[in-house]
């Protein structure tokens, strides 16, 4: 009578722990779905952060071109080499670089602007190894000093609105100063050796002609959003219906809770071989329940996709 008993109560405990771990799923679930729409627990970065990491970047590129002095600029000098005072300012800088770039790392990027500046800083910090070389061309330096100015270029002309700091004005001269000057062309802007005598200041409006080419580029990609608006809808509302009908699926599978407590009984254990597969309703739900996850991971994926 006792065994009965302890049968039943092991039973119904089976069975409460059973649904609990239907619960546990069923509210783990909608989480899952968000890690693999890309939606994680990294900070946002606001566009105000965004400009701060920016002039600073750009301040700290300045300040080490200038560590440099005359040996960027003159005709006469084919390398550079900084002294050991200077190279150790450097370092200094480059610290507050990679911290820059830490902090990058550890927010999402979710648009272009934060991507961007990231790899504006990825340039400064490869402009400050160069610079703590030896002995390193002249012109190597300077070329990757104009490769950072027109990444910033492109960065206040899309995202600050074309209107560049009092800090990246200067870098703007300080390129033309080593014989650059902005040249915008039908697949972005390069920047082209000048032969013009002064070089001491900005003669042109560097962010006019990028303007335009950034505006033709908005527009189509606006109207590439527009497009694929309908179907990122369509793809949200099939993915919430498949969410829905595999929690029902998932309900209306019986608990085999009974029949692993079975086999450990003493006539279960003749039947723990020779149990037969699943057929009709349970099969069918067994078979619904994976082609719905799987068809959930697919749509995941696309969705995905289309939302970068």
């Amino acid at each position: 009578m006792s065994t009965n008993t302890g049968r039943i109560y092991t039973r119904r405990y089976c069975r409460l722990v059973s649904k609990k771990a239907k619960l546990a799923f069923v509210l783990l679930l909608p989480v899952l779905m968000l890690a693999g729409c890309g939606i994680g627990v990294k900070k946002v970065l606001s566009n105000s952060q965004l400009k701060t990491e920016f002039n600073n970047n750009t301040r700290i590129m300045l300040s080490a071109r200038g560590y440099a002095g005359n040996q960027v600029t003159n005709k006469k000098t084919k390398t550079v080499k900084l002294s050991k005072t200077n190279q150790e300012k450097v370092k200094k800088e480059q610290k507050e670089v990679q911290r820059s770039l830490n902090k990058l790392n550890n927010s999402r990027l979710l648009t272009g602007y934060p991507r961007s500046v990231k790899s504006y800083t990825e340039g400064v910090n490869k402009y400050l190894n160069l610079l703590l070389q030896d002995k390193i061309s002249k012109k190597t330096l300077n070329k990757q000093f104009h490769q950072n100015t027109v990444k910033g270029m492109e960065i206040v002309s899309e995202y600050q609105n074309g209107k560049g700091s009092t800090l990246f004005n200067l870098a703007l001269t300080a390129d033309e100063a080593s014989g650059y000057k902005p040249e915008v062309k039908s697949k972005g802007v390069t920047l082209k050796p000048t032969k013009t005598k002064n070089k001491s200041t900005v003669t042109h409006d560097p962010y006019k002609q990028l303007r335009k080419v950034k505006k033709q580029e908005n527009e189509q990609n606006h109207i590439k959003k527009v497009n694929r608006e309908p179907r990122v809808i369509t793809l949200k509302i099939v993915l919430i219906a498949l969410s829905a009908l595999l929690i029902l699926l998932i309900f209306l599978q019986p608990s085999k809770q009974d029949d692993a407590m079975n086999a450990l009984s003493d006539t279960g254990g003749a039947t723990l071989f020779t149990r037969p597969k699943p057929r009709g309703m349970q099969r069918l739900l067994i078979n619904s329940t994976r082609v719905c996850t799987a068809c959930i991971v697919v749509v995941l994926i696309v969705l995905n996709q289309l939302m970068k």
